[in-house]
């Protein structure tokens, strides 16, 4: 077998029990995180057939990888081979014709830690390199860049230690990175989560709201975890069980777990409508800034948080959403999981959304009008935008669109539309719509914001030949087609062979990683974001209108080469 599991890991010896009104359940009888697969290249292959029925107890009757050209099935015995570096999922289905996945991390070398990722904050960058290190550019007012000081980089500088214990200076056996707004996390190959950067919101799970952490700390009284995902403000981890905890803003219940206080210690996600208890089997959540979604062993989605722009998928929205003197009204909200409908997905024989294998998610405000703000009348818009892909690589999306992330005009789409076809990955990225005037029809002290419009969110769809389509918001050059001008579809100039994309978290930067390893950035400049040594107020234009090769004009050009180090 050439499957090495992650023997740190300590496993339940029971599963939770799923629910049977979530309409395609599977269920698990045990050790959940053999979902998250790892396999080597040149190593052989794995009989997925054996390897499901040991972990699971299903059989399996058909099977195949999303992405081809990192692993590939022999039909006749379902034989799994390793084909090149990269992540990618296997989409099965057993003899009941019940519907699973695994999540596929396909690594060099046995030696390696980690598949290569890169990830994007609001105005800061990071890369994980196979050797499982961690660098970083961009801003770092908050020390979200975990280099020991608030010194802003243009180019890649390795992420300190902070506490993680090891002789090595720098933070290391890392397998996924996550960044938010001002703030970074990572998990190690030992199921540990360490945070530095921002902590208003309770971000760092440190018990308090206080200050800011320049280098890396570990999360207390937190392990066994499987996979992390960075919200704006607010974190989640999958455990070794497949329930979720999450921490930190969570003002419209964004965090599941039945009610609208920040966390500032992790806390576990409900069952909500998916069940009793704890939301389970979960392999994947995708946070935005007021929603999130997750995603089921069984390919079914579940959505929490603000739905006033049917982000949540469930065929609602609100017209007269807001805040006045502190009290919500008509606010869509759903601080417990709902489950997302089929919208526009024939197939589906449940009525909800069904075969889906990744996520993603971003969003802030929108449409919002306030009068007076002494008076404390208020209205606020939370918008968001959501994606999925599924097996048969259809892009499904709801929420908003209004500047065309979806592939229409409409501000609000509360039920999945067709997005794309043949798709293997997915990002959403974006800010809120905000601007601040002083009225004329109240004193100068008394400000007003007026916001028409939804908030500046941008899409990218990673294709099965490796190139990427982008949608929507482009001021900054975001969808690196060479112009400056919004779009219901185009294409990033320039770019084939692609294996990875990310999209910025409250900010107007893209990135994504190369089949060679070299990473690529596009969009928004104005901190170094885009990580090739220059800067806006350096001589160089804030924005980047195609993708640029991270490192490139500094002479740090970055590749994440197969467990090598950055080429320097």
């Amino acid at each position: 077998d050439a499957v090495e599991n992650n023997t740190a890991l300590k496993l339940p010896a029971g599963h939770a029990t799923l629910s049977s009104n979530d309409g395609l359940s599977l269920q698990a009888s045990g050790n959940f995180a053999g979902r998250y697969m790892r396999t080597y290249v040149g190593e052989g292959g794995t009989y997925l057939r054996t390897y499901v029925s040991n972990r699971f107890g299903v059989t399996v009757a058909s099977a195949k990888v999303v992405d081809t050209r990192i692993a590939e099935l022999r039909a006749s015995d379902l034989l799994l081979t390793p084909k090149a570096m990269g992540r990618t999922q296997i989409a099965y289905r057993d003899t009941s014709n019940k519907f699973g996945i695994i999540e596929l991390e396909v690594l060099a070398k046995s030696s390696d830690v980690a598949v290569p990722m890169v990830v994007a904050g609001g105005y800061h960058t990071m890369a994980l390199k196979a050797d499982g290190t961690v660098w970083a550019w961009g801003t770092n007012s908050n020390g979200q860049l975990g280099t020991g000081n608030t010194t802003n980089y243009y180019y890649p500088v390795p992420v300190v230690k902070g506490n993680q214990p090891g002789t090595s200076d720098y933070l290391s056996n890392v397998k996924q990175i996550a960044a938010g707004v001002e703030f970074s996390a990572a998990l190690t190959n030992s199921g540990e989560v360490y945070v530095w950067g921002r902590n208003d919101s309770g971000q760092l799970a440190n018990a308090t709201t206080q200050g800011r952490q320049i280098t890396p700390a570990k999360v207390p009284n937190l392990s066994g975890v499987l996979s992390i995902e960075a919200g704006y403000y607010n974190m989640f981890a999958i455990m070794s069980d497949g329930t979720v905890k999450a921490w930190g803003y969570n003002n419209v219940g964004q965090l599941g777990i039945g009610n609208s206080a920040t966390q500032r210690t992790p806390n576990t996600v409900k069952a909500g409508a998916s069940g009793t208890g704890d939301l389970s089997d979960i392999i994947q959540i995708a946070a935005a800034r007021h929603h999130t979604l997750a995603l089921k062993a069984n390919g079914s989605v579940f959505a929490f948080g603000s739905g006033q722009w049917g982000q949540l998928g469930n065929g609602v929205y609100s017209e007269a959403t807001g805040v006045y003197h502190n009290v919500v009204l008509d606010a869509k909200v759903y601080n417990t999981p709902i489950q997302v409908l089929k919208g526009a997905q024939t197939t589906s024989k449940s009525g909800y959304l069904e075969n889906v294998v990744e996520l993603a998610a971003a969003g802030g405000y929108g449409e919002v009008r306030t009068q007076q703000i002494s008076s404390a009348r208020t209205v606020y818009k939370y918008t968001g935008t959501s994606l999925a892909v599924t097996e048969d690589g259809t892009v499904y999306g709801w929420g908003d669109s209004h500047y065309g992330a979806l592939g229409n005009r409409n501000k609000r789409n509360p039920n999945p539309i067709r997005v794309s076809t043949g798709a293997i990955g997915i990002s959403v990225g974006g800010v809120g719509n905000s601007e601040i005037k002083g009225s004329p029809d109240f004193p100068y002290e008394d400000l007003y914001e007026k916001h028409t419009n939804g908030s500046y969110i941008y899409t990218q769809v990673l294709k099965k030949d490796g190139t990427i389509e982008t949608r929507g918001y482009n001021a900054q050059g975001q969808l690196g087609n060479g112009s400056q001008t919004n779009s219901n579809s185009t294409k990033a100039s320039g770019l084939s062979g692609m294996t990875y994309v990310a999209s910025s978290v409250n900010g107007y930067h893209q990135a994504a990683v190369k089949a060679d390893g070299s990473v690529w950035t596009w969009g928004l400049n104005s901190s170094g974001q885009l990580g090739n040594g220059t800067y806006k107020g350096d001589g160089d234009n804030a924005e980047r209108t195609t993708p640029l090769q991270g490192g490139g004009s500094s002479g740090n050009a970055m590749k994440l080469r197969q467990g090598a180090l950055l080429d320097e």
